[in-house]
């Protein structure tokens, strides 16, 4: 059909726009009708834009590789005239508004600005503004920036240009660290410490920090490069054998070294390569930690642990025993898995001249047993109590010995507890595991131009669809068969991309359809079609034998996890517990083992468990520990992740 023969579907939305603003330029429209229009006209018009505009330059870009879509026209030639139309239809809306205030003053309805209010509304704004609106703001230091960073949808932004800052707003959140504040305005952590001596390394919502008036220009955190804080006595020499940088390659990254040199507490823009013996916490390089290397005092470690074994005939303290039942009659149950792992942990650490003292306890999963062993203990001299497994006994315990200061630590469950002073959850929650997916999303979104996102999800995850549609207006939402629970082929084909990478959010607890979805899209995935998996949440239905590891693998399968897959770094702990208990380990043997090997450790170094947590990030085979004070005050959360990804039939931690 020739092309002056239809009206295109976008220049007749805009024109149905345009009919609503007629309504709110009415004089025969009651005047408070007229402002809704107006407001309705302006609402569409952000709706326009975010959704079909957005769409219309996506194809824009597809047509510069691909040639024309759209027939004859071009996308380019669609842009400008809704661009032209907008214009119009805009400035004929502010005209409009006017009309309907000045309407609306002789009603005396006015609309006041900031000049115009009295001595007492304006200390209800300011008072309001900084109660209720400054701590939910984020400052974003843009400078000389070629590209905008990722800014979230449906947020409101004031930008303000200045000439200097005194005082900066923090967050507290994985950007509110304190290294990124001193490496923004380019002064070493050592002297914003010295111009806010009461502050943490995790800054506070709303809070208020000085730098130097002097510093007129900034620095933003590039997500493609690492930062190191510079240790004192360091020079190029000892970084370079630390890093593998050079300093030609330091002074490119960072020109200012050529003025000031090297000093301590300076952060420096690293290249991103892999090094061992760092970790990488929000981009920021720091050194892994081993305790047994910071091991001096030699006292007695007494702790507890609870368990629901619920065998009272064994002997718990019989190794042998043990190792029978794990191995002949098969009872490797989740309590018996981790105690082994425990007895390994006690008895190494024994072996390196480190007096332990460890009671067991057999709750039974019962909460009469629970009270029984509470009433006849005083616990008064245990460094920590390990266990209960089970929330509600937890919850139990951790209560009656909160009086007592002593820390009892949650070693399995992502369930949330009652949060108090003397609780420790070792194990992330599924919120904090579906936020560190979320944050490595973002930092996709800052590398990859445009892609296609598809969101799987059943009933039971709609509160995370939710999340994933405000971070992404424009993604297809794809539900499952309300009968069968599965999704039909054609419909992923139909809504995929073979122009822009496509990003495959699956959000599910069913096996059948994880299983159904991770073969459709393998099937789908070749050269002219790219998909990418990923989950905020990794279910146990991963786990099932039907999914082929090696689908998972090329579509490049990305979740967050509690613990890390690496069978050969788990190489020798495997064959020293299979020797001993005929049996190979399992993950919540091996759990046993570093969970407990972590605590005393910190314990034995600190003598107090909860001053250990001061000793920073661990890491050992399958899991790592990061214990912080939880963010209600009560309580501490283990908040180490790992991000795992699949790549072809391994599976790599991504450190981004």
């Amino acid at each position: 059909m020739p092309i002056n023969q239809f009206v295109n579907r976008e220049i007749s939305w805009l024109d149905f726009n345009a009919r609503v603003l007629q309504e709110a330029q009415d004089p025969n429209v009651p005047l408070i009708e007229r402002l809704r229009f107006a407001g309705i006209f302006s609402n569409n018009l952000d709706e326009f834009f975010k959704v079909r505009y957005a769409t219309v330059k996506r194809i824009a870009r597809a047509e510069q590789r691909h040639g024309k879509i759209f027939g004859e026209r071009s996308a380019e030639d669609l842009l400008q005239e809704i661009t032209q139309k907008t214009i119009t239809l805009q400035q004929n809306s502010l005209d409009t508004l006017n009309s309907i205030m000045t309407e609306m003053s002789k009603e005396n309805i006015f609309f006041v600005n900031e000049t115009q209010i009295t001595e007492q509304q304006k200390e209800f704004v300011n008072t309001y503004f900084n109660e209720q609106v400054g701590p939910a703001l984020i400052t974003l230091i843009l400078n000389n920036l070629k590209t905008i960073s990722h800014l979230n949808d449906q947020n409101a932004f004031l930008a303000e240009i200045y000439d200097f800052l005194r005082l900066l707003f923090a967050r507290a959140s994985s950007e509110g660290n304190a290294w990124r504040i001193a490496y923004t305005y380019g002064i070493t952590l050592e002297e914003l410490g010295e111009y806010n001596p009461q502050m943490e390394d995790v800054l506070e919502i709303g809070q208020q920090l000085r730098i130097p008036v002097s510093v007129t220009q900034s620095k933003d955190i590039n997500p493609l490069y690492n930062y190191y804080t510079v240790k004192p006595k360091e020079g190029y020499y000892r970084i370079e054998k630390k890093l593998g940088i050079s300093k030609d390659s330091l002074l490119v990254l960072n020109p200012e070294l050529a003025e000031t040199g090297l000093q301590a507490g300076m952060v420096l823009k690293v290249s991103k390569n892999v090094l061992p013996k760092f970790n990488i916490q929000n981009n920021l390089l720091v050194e892994k930690i081993n305790l047994r290397d910071s091991l001096r005092l030699l006292p007695v470690v007494k702790f507890g642990l609870m368990a629901p074994f619920r065998l009272p005939t064994i002997t718990l303290d019989s190794l042998e025993q043990t190792a029978e039942i794990l191995q002949s009659r098969n009872l490797a149950t989740l309590s018996l898995d981790f105690y082994s792992g425990v007895r390994m942990a006690v008895d190494e650490l024994v072996a390196s001249d480190l007096s332990i003292d460890l009671v067991v306890f057999d709750t039974e999963n019962s909460t009469a047993k629970v009270n029984n062993i509470l009433q006849e203990r005083s616990f008064s001299d245990f460094d920590f109590v390990v266990g209960p497994f089970i929330p509600k006994h937890f919850n139990r315990v951790s209560k009656h010995l909160e009086s007592k200061n002593i820390p009892v630590v949650s070693p399995l469950t992502t369930k949330p507890l009652v949060m108090r002073r003397n609780v420790v959850h070792s194990m992330p929650t599924k919120a904090n595991l579906q936020q560190r997916m979320l944050q490595y999303v973002d930092s996709l979104d800052v590398t990859e131009d445009n892609p296609c996102v598809l969101i799987i999800a059943d009933e039971k995850n709609n509160e995370m669809l939710q999340k994933l549609k405000r971070k992404f207006p424009l993604a297809e939402i794809i539900r499952p068969d309300a009968e069968f629970g599965f999704v039909k082929p054609e419909l992923v084909d139909s809504l995929s991309s073979n122009f822009e990478p496509n990003w495959v959010f699956l959000e599910a607890n069913e096996s059948n359809l994880v299983i159904s979805m991770t073969s459709m899209l393998n099937a789908q995935n070749n050269e002219d079609r790219s998909f990418k998996l990923m989950t905020t949440y990794r279910d146990n239905v991963y786990d099932d034998d039907n999914i082929d590891q090696g689908h998972l693998g090329n579509l490049n399968f990305t979740y967050p996890s509690s613990y890390n897959v690496n069978p050969v770094a788990l190489a020798e702990f495997q064959a020293i517990y299979q020797e001993r208990f005929g049996a190979i380990p399992s993950r919540e043997a091996v759990r046993g083992y570093e969970l407990v090997t972590d605590l005393v450790l910190r314990t034995a170094i600190r003598r107090k468990l909860i001053d250990g947590f001061s000793l920073g990030e661990t890491e050992y085979t399958q899991n790592k520990f990061l214990f912080e004070q939880d963010s209600s005050g009560d309580g501490y959360r283990n908040n180490s992740i790992y991000l795992l990804q699949h790549q072809d039939f391994e599976t790599i931690e991504k450190n981004e």
